[in-house]
This record gives C-alpha cells, sequence and structure tokens, in this order.
C-alpha cells in the first residue's frame, strides 16, 4: 500500500466530531481570560511526521543559546543568539561548509548596531530581517549578509514580538502594555501605529500573560496566542475580535499569578507552576501550524494543525523528542532543540517534498470536508 493511500485511509477512519461556538466581540471592549470558545477533546487526529534528513549537533559550532527560529521560504534560517546577543545566519546549501553559521550584529549595546536585549526575528523579505529590541525600544533591520540597513524608535510602543504582513505592514505584541491594549498592528510605510488593541481586563494584574507569545499575519489580520494562555485569537486590521477558541488540549495549571510584598513593595509575577504551553505559530498551505507542550513543561512535543479562519483543530504531527522551535516551509520541516542536561542542542530537517505536501493538503481537505460541524 502506498504512503499517499495510507493517509486517506487514516483520514477517513477518524470520525471525531468537533464542537464549536464562534465567538464575536465586534466592539473589541476586553479580552477577558475567560472567552475562548471550546473545542472537544475526544481525541488527537496524527499525521505521519517525514522523513529526517539530517541533525546537526549545534554544539560543535558552539551555538548553545539559539533561539527564535525563522525561515525566508528558501533553505535560509534565522535565529537569536542570547548568548552574545547577535543574529545567526544559517543557509542549508552551506551544510558541507566548515562552519555554515553566520554572526551578524555588534553584539549587546545601546549603539545602532547593537541589541540590548534582542527577542524576535523575522524575515520582511528574502533578503532582509527585522529585529525587535526591547532594552533599546526599537526595530532594526539587517540583510542576510550582515549588513546594517537602519532602526525604527519604538519609544511609545516597545516591541517585543513580531508579525510580517504581505503588504510590508506589521503586528507587534507590546512589552509596554497600554489601556488601549497588548497589539498593535504599524503602517507599512510609516511604520506608525494604525490600530491598538487587545484590551485585557485588570490589566495591571493579567498583562504579564500577554507580554509573551507568539503572532503570525495572514491576510493583513493578526492570528496571536499567549505562551502560557491556552487560546487562539484573531484580529482584523482594526482590532475587531474574530473568534477566540481554546486549543484543543487545555493545560491545567492552578496558579498562573503570585502576587506579594517585599522590601521594594508590591509585585506580581507568574507563578512558578505556570506552563508554557504554547509555542510558534506559521501559516503553510492555507493552515495554521501551532507547537505545543502537551502538558509537559516549556518543551514543545508535537505540532497541531488548525484552520486559521475559525480556529478548528485539524490534525497534529508529534515529535519524537521535546523540540523549542520549528519552522515549516516548502524547503522542509526545521526543529531546533536546546540544550539540557543530558543533551546538546541539535537543529533537524525533516523531509518536506512536494509529493508530502501534497498528501498532507489532501488530508486537511478531508478533515475539513468530513469533520465539522457548524454552528
Amino acid at each position: 500500500m502506498n504512503r499517499k493511500l495510507l493517509i486517506l485511509i487514516l483520514c477517513n477512519a477518524i470520525t471525531s466530531v468537533f464542537a464549536f461556538a464562534q465567538h464575536i466581540d465586534s466592539n473589541n471592549k476586553t479580552d477577558d481570560l475567560n472567552k475562548s470558545s471550546p473545542q472537544s477533546r475526544e481525541g488527537l487526529n496524527f499525521f505521519p511526521l517525514p522523513d529526517l534528513k539530517y541533525k546537526i549537533d549545534l554544539s560543535r559550532y558552539n551555538m548553545l543559546s539559539l533561539n527564535r527560529m525563522v525561515g525566508n521560504g528558501e533553505g535560509v534560517l534565522a535565529f537569536l543568539d542570547y548568548s552574545d546577543e547577535r543574529v545567526v545566519i544559517f543557509d542549508t546549501k552551506m551544510i558541507n561548509n566548515e562552519n555554515p553559521f553566520q554572526k551578524i550584529g555588534g553584539s549587546i549595546g545601546r549603539g545602532s548596531m547593537n541589541f540590548g536585549n534582542s527577542f524576535d526575528v523575522k524575515f520582511v523579505s528574502k533578503n532582509e530581517l527585522m529585529v525587535t529590541d526591547i532594552a533599546n525600544a526599537r526595530l532594526s533591520s539587517w540583510s542576510t549578509d550582515g549588513k546594517f540597513l537602519g532602526t525604527i524608535s519604538m519609544e511609545n510602543t516597545i516591541p517585543s514580538r513580531l508579525a510580517v504582513c504581505e503588504d510590508g505592514s506589521l503586528y507587534i505584541l507590546l512589552e509596554n502594555y497600554t489601556k488601549k491594549g497588548t497589539l498593535a498592528k504599524l503602517d507599512a510605510k510609516t511604520r506608525l501605529p494604525v490600530s491598538v488593541f487587545q484590551k485585557v481586563n485588570r490589566y495591571d494584574f493579567q498583562s504579564i500573560l500577554y507580554r509573551d507569545g507568539s503572532l503570525v499575519c495572514l491576510n493583513g489580520e493578526v492570528i496571536y496566542a499567549s505562551y502560557y494562555l491556552d487560546f487562539l485569537k484573531r484580529y482584523d486590521s482594526e482590532g475587531n475580535l474574530l473568534y477566540s477558541n481554546e486549543l484543543i488540549e487545555k493545560v491545567s495549571t492552578n496558579e498562573l499569578l503570585v502576587s506579594g510584598n517585599n522590601e521594594l513593595g508590591e509585585f506580581i509575577r507568574r507563578s512558578q507552576t505556570a506552563r508554557r504551553s504554547v509555542g510558534e505559530l506559521r501559516i503553510y498551505q492555507g493552515y495554521l501550524f501551532v507547537g505545543y507542550s502537551g502538558n509537559t513543561d516549556t518543551y514543545m512535543r508535537r505540532i497541531d494543525i488548525y484552520d486559521p479562519s475559525d480556529g478548528i483543530y485539524l490534525g497534529t504531527i508529534p515529535m519524537k523528542e521535546p523540540f523549542e522551535e520549528f519552522e515549516i516551509d516548502d524547503t522542509g520541516l526545521y526543529i531546533l532543540t536546546t540544550e539540557n542536561y543530558d543533551s546538546s542542542p541539535y537543529l533537524m530537517r525533516f523531509s518536506w517534498d512536494i509529493e508530502i505536501i501534497n498528501m498532507y493538503k489532501e488530508a486537511l481537505r478531508l478533515k475539513l470536508s468530513t469533520n465539522r460541524v457548524k454552528p
């Protein structure tokens, strides 16, 4: 039995039905933690993991603190290196070179070519990167060959996470949360905010949970997931909430935030028992791919697939080992693991050729057409 036929048979055999209640908040008043529509949890729909193409031991190149992996769609990956506040470029075509990794940027500092606290990196074109810098309150642009292209001061809307739209406009997750919200859309030319949204009830207490997450732009709109809150939210360009859905498996955490007093006064912090349930978000072939921990602490264990139009769960790609970051495009499925007490960090590339792409698209098409219940 060939592989394509096997996948189609497996997909047709799945009969679980998902309950769906779409929530619309056209006035975008306040996004509470309890406004997510639940999805049924009758079981996960597993898709096969593609074949492993290669696995790079990053300790060979002293790349022990890579994070925020992103690709340009043509086999070039960018990372942030938290050990020395620089950007790392890896061109997969150079894998046989003695050292295929290139570092750009001027390390830690306040100069125009330095990073104070780099927090996200995204491609704005095939050959240009943009980096958010929390400490220096700015965005900086770089070419993939290391040329510095300029900075944009962001004193009033300090950027942490970043999403790039096809028209060049940007969505940023704000580090300095305001009463208007935690997300902002920036104009493609002026880079000035055109909307600020995602208000949070009791923002002084809850905003800490919204300051770190992942976001992605699709058709000029933004999809957002907080690392510690189990939901997907989609907003239009004016900040109107289109849906807010729980993830297919909700992580159970007794306490997310704790407050108290010390010699410096009152404080609010994330609880030590809070679990990072959500990883990165990626749009590929019209589907939303979500890294998910599966009730484990910090590390992702699988990649879940959703319909981005309404946030409905479709399927899961299970991983054989925990990972921190992933990227997916026509050149492959890339997985970045992190260093721990018994393992070096690795960069893995799984085969993702046109045949596999077509198999996944057909399997997901069947899921969309057969396993949905309209509200």
